[in-house]
């Protein structure tokens, strides 16, 4: 590349500015400023090596020209050098250009080269304008081999530029010919040695400026046809093109269309911005080579959007070629590797066009030639478009908390739209999309739309449906009340919740659960408190928690205060009842012969209490003896294995629950008890055994929770917990056990209770606490207890595992 700056005039003494003005200058009669031009001259070409043709043309011969952006003002200067950078010129936008030649010129030996800058004039200071010249046409050369000139009887070439003007390449030329950008035709002449002379187009292609094709046409056999091979290259891109000139090919039937998808009038009737149900195709043949299909649109709306009016398709312009393609044409066989057919697709370009009134008619005119310039009749189609209707009407009925409805939509497309949404505005104002879980085809244009995803309250709902960029006037929905009740068992009323029913007739079962705000109503029939309302499976089976034990509720369901309600109904829940003395701070007991040994009760009154021990079996062979000939007033003799202690996690006393030795023993340091029995503390009495008869409650509590530690004299060992309700009949309600294992100090331990649904009344409870768990640690061997001292005559035992318990709770 040969390039050359301009530089001089920079350097040059600054002259004064002139009183005066020459013909054409500009009055400088407001704040002015200078020009300093910094101009070079480009020269590389793509294609041509070395890349540079500027023929001895120096910055010297360049031509300046000024204008000024609003056009009141253009001086020209032959020569830059004739350009005074001293002189003043007003404040403002200026256009300036450099160039050698004409810019338009074409031929052999008329390059042109140009460069412009736009710029502002600031005032008191001197702006320097740096531009560049550069050739401002494509040039094209053509060679042949000496295959193609010895086979050849006669030959020579013509370029047709973009202007339509024809360039002669004779046989003997080999300078290139300077042409303006745009779609380029290049033809070669030939004669055959059997005499048969013709003309085929070699190339269509679009040119751009500061390119060199070169062109080098070949002569080949191939299969026994004669070819020509034309070999493109401008360094950018390099191709070959084939042509067959066998004679049956020079001698084939002129190119022809076919047309699928219009009527026999040539013309589709559809909804603008939609495809038609059949593609709209243009079949191309030309058994000699397609060289060129010429396409003319008469189209307001796709014009609008920058379609071209007149494009060869075998060479478009770039920027008509990405129009094109962004509003939806389609070809096949004219853009890459053409060859005697072709496929033009007009189906996309639907979708992008608009109805406009007056110009609904659009028309697509297509020229084709081949290679050997032969042609057919052009053949015209046209799309007639109407415009696209749609709208919403006749929504079924839309209940209060439903999250469906069916909609009817009207719409003339084709088809149902791709891009069909339904929306809705929400409570902050953000548009949401609606899903459309269903779709009917009524016929007519229309259909039935089952919309999902509605919000479930009780507020009318506005939607609108959007599709091809259009959307249909809003549709408001009102909500209806259903007319809907509960029902329930008793059975299903605990202390703290109830299990309802709720029905209705005019609407579904599943809306119900959407139906559940649970409201107590005050004396006055207002609303009062708010209860906790929860669906349990996918019926309309509401439980209501949130209940006070012992309490009559009246009640009634609705969505919301505006929502409309049910009818009432009246629940009365159970009573929180607790277990006497379930904090174990009321004991009383009956005091032995000695002081070692007492019958201990875990109530204040005996007669009175429900809770029994083993502590009559324990303590049964209780005496006076204390001496080495009697030992039954000891406590290794007999004790209760139930007691109060001050060791508790609440309050002043808890239970302690032991397994305990007794019977007729002797202290001797070796000797196991007689008998051993784990300690128990349940609801029953003791009658030759614990009898577990329970407690009277007609309350059913969820579950029971209490405090508890334990000492394991055996690590096997483990304390026990048990709890049971039973109905009236006996037959047991819930049920629920813990095992108890070994832990320091107080922590707290629940026992679930279950209850089927439609479950019995309670009539019973029944609770039982046991030391030892394992019955293989009911033992009287010393790996299970401690054992008193040689020769013991007092407060000595035999005692294993130890359970504490405290705090029982019945929880609802």
């Amino acid at each position: 590349m040969k390039k050359v700056i301009l530089k001089g005039i920079l350097v040059a003494s600054l002259l004064p500015a002139l009183a005066g003005c020459s013909d054409g200058d500009r009055p400088n009669d407001g704040a002015t400023g200078r020009i300093a031009p910094v101009v070079s001259i480009d020269g590389v070409v793509i294609g041509e090596k070395p890349a540079s043709r500027t023929q001895d043309i120096s910055e010297e011969n360049l031509y300046l020209k000024l204008s000024s952006a609003d056009g009141s003002y253009s001086q020209t200067w032959n020569y830059i050098t004739d350009f005074d950078p001293a002189r003043e010129f007003e404040v403002g936008e200026y256009i300036m250009e450099a160039g050698y030649g004409k810019k338009e010129s074409e031929g052999f030996e008329t390059p042109a080269y140009y460069g412009s800058s736009r710029f502002n004039v600031a005032s008191g200071k001197t702006t320097e304008v740096s531009l560049t010249a550069s050739l401002a046409q494509a040039m094209v050369s053509i060679s042949y081999t000496d295959n193609f000139k010895n086979y050849m009887s006669r030959y020579d070439a013509s370029v047709e530029s973009s202007t339509g003007n024809f360039y002669f390449y004779g046989t003997r030329e080999t300078r290139p010919v300077y042409i303006q950008p745009g779609t380029t035709k290049i033809y070669v002449n030939f004669t055959k040695p059997n005499g048969i002379a013709a003309k085929a187009m070699i190339s269509n292609f679009s040119a751009e400026a500061r390119h060199h094709y070169k062109y080098t046409v070949d002569m080949t056999e191939q299969a026994g046809k004669s070819i020509i091979n034309v070999t493109f290259d401008d360094t950018m891109l390099n191709e070959e093109v084939v042509i067959d000139i066998s004679d049956e090919v020079l001698n084939a039937p002129a190119p022809s269309f076919s047309i699928e998808g219009f009527d026999e009038k040539l013309n589709v009737n559809t909804v603008e911005g939609f495809d038609t149900a059949d593609p709209l195709d243009i079949g191309v043949i030309a058994l000699g080579g397609i060289a060129s299909v010429k396409m003319t649109t008469l189209s307001a709306t796709l014009q609008s959007q920058g379609w071209p009016l007149e494009v060869d398709l075998m060479a478009p312009a770039p920027q008509d070629k990405s129009f094109l393609r962004q509003l939806g044409f389609e070809c096949f066989g004219l853009w890459n590797n053409p060859d005697k057919m072709a496929a033009i697709d007009l189906t996309h370009i639907l979708k992008f066009m608009r109805y406009i009134e007056g110009s609904n008619v659009s028309s697509f005119k297509f020229e084709v030639a081949d290679r050997f310039g032969k042609t057919c009749d052009p053949v015209t189609v046209s799309i007639t478009l109407s415009p696209f209707r749609f709208s919403l009407s006749n929504p079924s009925e839309l209940l209060i908390g439903a999250t469906t409805v069916n909609v009817e939509l009207f719409c003339n497309a084709p088809v149902l739209p791709a891009d069909l949404a339904v929306k809705y505005v929400n409570g902050s104002g953000a548009s949401k999309t609606l899903e459309i879980s269903g779709k009917e085809n009524l016929g007519d244009n229309r259909y039935r739309l089952t919309l999902s995803g509605i919000p479930s309250d009780e507020k009318p709902l506005e939607i609108t449906a959007y599709c091809n960029g259009r959307a249909t006037e809003k549709l408001i929905l009102p909500r209806a009340v259903p007319d809907f009740g509960f029902t329930f068992d008793d059975k299903n009323v605990f202390a703290r919740t109830a299990l309802v029913t709720l029905s209705c007739v005019t609407c579904d079962p599943a809306l119900l659960a959407r139906m559940s705000k649970c409201y107590a109503e005050n004396a006055d029939g207002s609303l009062g408190q708010q209860l906790t309302a929860v669906q349990v499976d996918s019926t309309a089976d509401i439980r209501i928690s949130g209940l006070n034990p012992g309490s009559s509720y009246k009640i009634k369901f609705g969505f919301s205060p505006e929502g409309g309600f049910s009818s009432p109904g009246t629940i009365t829940t159970e009573a929180a009842t607790q277990l006497p003395n379930n904090d174990m701070e009321d004991w009383s007991r009956t005091d032995g012969q000695t002081k070692y040994w007492w019958i201990e009760f875990p109530w204040a009154n005996t007669n009175a209490s429900p809770w029994g021990t083993m502590n009559q079996l324990t303590t049964s062979v209780g005496g006076s003896g204390t001496s080495m000939f009697s030992h039954t007033g000891t406590s290794y003799c007999a004790f209760s294995g139930t007691r109060s202690t001050t060791d508790h996690f609440s309050g002043t006393h808890a239970a302690v629950i032991e397994t305990v030795g007794w019977g007729k023993n002797d202290a001797n340091g070796n000797s196991a008890p007689k008998n051993v029995t784990e300690g128990q503390l349940y609801l029953g009495h003791y009658d030759n055994g614990a009898q577990y008869t329970g407690w009277a409650i007609s309350s059913r509590p969820k579950s029971m929770t209490f405090y508890y530690k334990y000492n394991a004299h055996n690590a096997a060992d483990f304390g026990y917990a048990e709890i049971s309700i039973e109905s009236a009949s006996g037959a047991e309600l819930a049920k629920g056990a813990k095992e108890l294992h070994a832990l320091d100090s107080y922590g707290a331990v629940t026992i679930p209770l279950t209850y089927r649904q439609n479950a019995d009344k309670a009539a019973k409870i029944k609770v039982v606490f046991k030391s030892s768990g394992n019955p293989a640690c009911i033992n009287g061997g010393k790996d299970y207890m401690s054992y008193p001292g040689f020769g013991n005559l007092s407060d000595g035992r035999f005692t294993g595992s130890s359970l504490y318990v405290d705090h029982i709770t019945l929880d609802y």
